[in-house]
């Protein structure tokens, strides 16, 4: 055995030539691990030819004698190279396109691994299990490479989360089929189709679980750490290996447990951390995974010599079957199932030039290699599959890395996804162009300032005018047409990226919550999505859809009716009001950019549209905020103060911090004024809305219950229910079975009848109709206006209250026999 000394030192080599690798990469513009593995050959090639780093001993010491076995490189470096993919992660645009993303990632390894299997078995003397071994070790894809081609190329946002998503969850899938036919290979009775796929289940939701747990203690704990950026860092690491490790220590998948955890402090963690400190955080991890997935690659194909050393004429010709399978299987996911996706999930419609690129990128990585020296190393296994399986997983493995990463640049240069549209290089140019437009005008003042002679301002400035012209005639021959669909497509992408990046700046400056920030983000999101797939068309529907109400909100009022339960409906109503409010600041922010900036890029005419756009959006934001302002003033009065509050203590803070920097406030003042703030921001406690149905109350607004005693007011509180209806509610429907008629005791609802609707204000009644004909049917739709508080009184009840109080059965006849007339006019017209 080698000495602790021995292994560091290996390591501080293989970090030295990473290092060198890095920068030789960018400019060979070529893949990082193409010059990895061709580095790890050549190593792995002086390996063998070294005695004291040779393969395996006669009492099986580990390749290379430095203790590097497969499950050391997966335990070591698989957690970190998943969490830190899963950490960059958006999950709301996997949530999204979640249905594709798991059924490729389950899908596509199947489908791989069967067609791989076949076509190995048809050309190999193995048995079809050991040929479906071979094909599962090399059926998951490392999509590293062209990921980052699609983020350099600016591909569609769903395309890359669907190809990062999938690559996510395939390793964990490939290991739980290895898994499977090897305890087939053993003799496992147990093992078996149904028993493989109810195992398979268990482990990815078992990971799953764990994952959510350890992620979710995780994330408890962090505020109690107080911002210290070191310890939080530490914290993220010790849950990248505790949740791999404890997924295994329970026999569940470590894969989809540490991919769990990284989503969850992608998506929550950033929330619940300083932005600084989250940026830092994001560095380290990212040169965490530039460590360990340099270092596996490294470390794997130095063991690529040792399998391949007895690689014969049948291992090529199998090898050949191997990649055109490989392309085969991949080629009818993309081309059979996803098309039969795309009809349920935008994210599955992918041009044909990216599925090429897609099949042709399916590069395989160091887990491909690490599985298969883990079943080199089965000594339960035959020499025959233990052969082909290091020879073949190899070949492979070096095949992808030497022809297809290596070619994969100019197969997208030739299928033309390098080149930027129109709409895109006459952006740049405005972009460009206002610019150096900007430095031009103030060369003469910085001139002035430093005493430079003006005939070497002119000399500068002739380098300036040259670009500015030549930006203008590309703009002018190649651009879109000021106002086309496509530059109007293109503002509003750069619209909601600025969108995004003011909630994100109001999330920094403290003055909106967690929650808020993560639906304002996904918000914002979402429209740009929308927008990059569908154009206008996509933007204006997700626009409408984010003032409706949601799915929650209708529960939660069919709670409050059914069963009295008002806490809920109140508290997603006052998170409403405060969304609406908060997004009303942005929206503003948007209105202004549009007109000082967004403008300039895009052109007056597209301009013009974006900016009506966005006062559209507006108007429709006050419609919505004063429509609950109007049925609840104080809370809405309650709540602006509480957001003007919160901008207040923003400003102290940049103000305090200003006059520290003067030397103006010590550092022992500065901190007592930050003291003062987090105690006043603390302060700051939600508010809660209250409905305001509480029935008594509700009785005394309507003049028909006016001058009842108090003991007669309890009795008919008994009787009646009090409700809220939302802004364009459907209160009645037309043809529906009355049973109930409604009181209004605030609001305005909306009759739809001939010739023309009538509205019906505080204190008037509807819905008595039904009860007091012969069919029981409602005469016409009813709609609210905004927001309503009703009082509901049912049929039973209502005759009872008629039979007991004349005055009210007098009133109700008299509106009653009007109503009743006036029904029978519009059908006879």
């Amino acid at each position: 055995m080698f000495s602790i000394v021995t292994m560091v030192t290996f390591l501080a080599v293989l970090l030295v030539i990473v290092s060198l690798l890095s920068p030789l990469a960018v400019r060979l513009r070529i893949p990082l691990q193409v010059l990895l593995a061709a580095t790890g050959l050549l190593l792995g090639f002086g390996a063998l030819l070294v005695p004291a780093l040779g393969p395996h001993t006669a009492t099986g010491e580990p390749a290379l004698g430095l203790g590097f076995s497969p499950e050391v490189i997966l335990t070591i470096f698989l957690p970190v190279l998943l969490f830190e993919m899963a950490m960059g992660i958006n999950v709301r645009r996997m949530m999204d396109a979640l249905a594709p993303v798991l059924v490729l990632a389950i899908v596509a390894v199947i489908v791989a691994t069967a067609v791989i299997g076949l076509a190995l078995w048809w050309v190999l003397p193995l048995s079809l299990i050991g040929c479906l071994i071979i094909a599962a070790i090399v059926s998951t894809t490392d999509p590293a490479a062209v990921v980052a081609l699609f983020r350099d190329l600016g591909a569609p946002v769903q395309l890359r989360v669907l190809v990062e998503g999938e690559s996510l969850f395939n390793d964990a899938a490939a290991i739980a089929i290895i898994a499977v036919l090897l305890a087939m290979v053993g003799g496992n009775t147990a093992a078996g189709l149904v028993p493989g796929i109810l195992g398979f289940l268990q482990e990815f939701a078992g990971g799953m679980l764990v994952g959510g747990i350890t992620a979710g203690a995780a994330l408890l704990v962090m505020p109690v750490l107080r911002g210290e950026r070191a310890a939080e860092i530490t914290l993220t690491v010790s849950l990248a290996y505790g949740s791999y490790l404890t997924a295994e220590y329970f026999h569940v998948s470590g894969v989809v447990a540490v991919v769990i955890a990284g989503l969850l402090t992608g998506s929550a963690g950033r929330l619940r951390i300083a932005a600084d400190n989250w940026d830092t955080m994001v560095e380290v991890w990212e040169q965490l995974g530039h460590w360990a997935n340099s270092l596996v690659f490294l470390i794997a194909t130095m063991l690529v010599p040792r399998l391949m050393f007895a690689a014969n004429w049948k291992d090529g010709v199998a090898l050949v079957a191997m990649v055109a399978s490989a392309l085969i299987a991949r080629a009818a996911v993309l081309w059979g199932i996803l098309p039969l996706m795309g009809l349920f999930s935008a994210a599955c419609r992918i041009q044909w030039r990216y599925k090429l690129a897609i099949v042709w990128g399916g590069v395989r990585g160091a887990v491909t290699l690490a599985l298969a020296v883990a079943v080199v190393e089965n000594r339960t296994l035959s020499g025959e599959l233990r052969h082909a399986a290091g020879v073949l997983s190899s070949g492979f493995v070096l095949f992808t890395l030497l022809v297809n990463a290596t070619s994969l640049r100019p197969l997208v240069r030739r299928l033309g996804l390098d080149k930027l549209t129109a709409a895109e290089l006459a952006l740049r140019d405005r972009v460009l162009s206002l610019s150096m437009e900007n430095i031009r005008s103030r060369l003469s003042s910085l001139a002035e300032s430093h005493a430079i002679r003006p005939v070497a301002v002119e000399q500068v400035e002739g380098f300036y005018h040259d670009q500015l012209a030549a930006f203008s005639l590309e703009a002018a021959l190649a651009g879109p047409k000021d106002g086309s669909a496509a530059a109007l497509r293109g503002a509003l992408i750069l619209l909601e990226g600025y969108e995004q990046e003011r909630v994100m700046g109001y999330f920094r400056d403290r003055v909106i919550s967690r929650d808020m920030v993560r639906h304002l983000s996904a918000q914002a999101g979402r429209l740009r999505d929308a927008t990059l797939t569908e154009g206008l068309g996509g933007y204006i529907s997700t626009l409408a859809q984010t003032l409706r109400f949601p799915t929650l909100v209708r529960v939660a009022l069919w709670l409050q009716r059914h069963f009295g339960l008002q806490r809920p409906i109140e508290s997603l109503l006052a998170g409403r009001y405060e969304m609406l409010v908060l997004t009303r600041m942005v929206v503003q922010e948007l209105d202004a950019y549009v007109k000082d900036r967004l403008a300039q890029l895009v052109g007056e005419g597209t301009g013009y549209q974006v900016h009506a756009l966005v006062r559209e959006r507006l108007a429709r934001i006050e419609r919505a905020i004063s429509a609950l302002a109007l049925q609840y003033p104080d809370y809405a009065l309650a709540m602006e103060a509480r957001i003007l509050t919160r901008l207040a203590l923003r400003l102290e803070a940049a103000e305090h911090s200003r006059l520290f920097q003067e030397g103006t406030i010590s550092g022992d003042v500065l901190r007592a004024l930050e003291a003062q703030r987090r105690v006043r921001s603390a302060e700051l406690k939600p508010l809660r809305l209250d409905l305001g149905l509480e029935p008594e109350a509700l009785i005394g607004r309507l003049p028909l219950f006016a001058g009842l005693a108090p003991d007669q007011v309890s009795r008919l509180a008994r009787l009646l229910s009090p409700t809220l209806a939302l802004p364009g509610q459907q209160v009645i429907r037309r043809g529906d079975h009355g049973d109930a008629m409604y009181f209004i005791a605030s609001g305005v609802v909306q009759v739809a009848v001939a010739p023309e609707p009538k509205l019906l204000k505080t204190g008037e009644f509807f819905g008595e109709l039904a009860l007091l004909s012969p069919g029981g049917l409602r005469t016409a739709d009813v709609i609210a206006l905004g927001y309503c508080q009703l009082l509901v009184l049912k049929s039973r009840d209502l005759q009872r209250l008629m039979h007991a109080d004349t005055a009210f059965k007098e009133r109700i006849d008299e509106v009653s026999a009007r109503r009743f007339a006036e029904v029978k006019e519009q059908q006879v017209d």
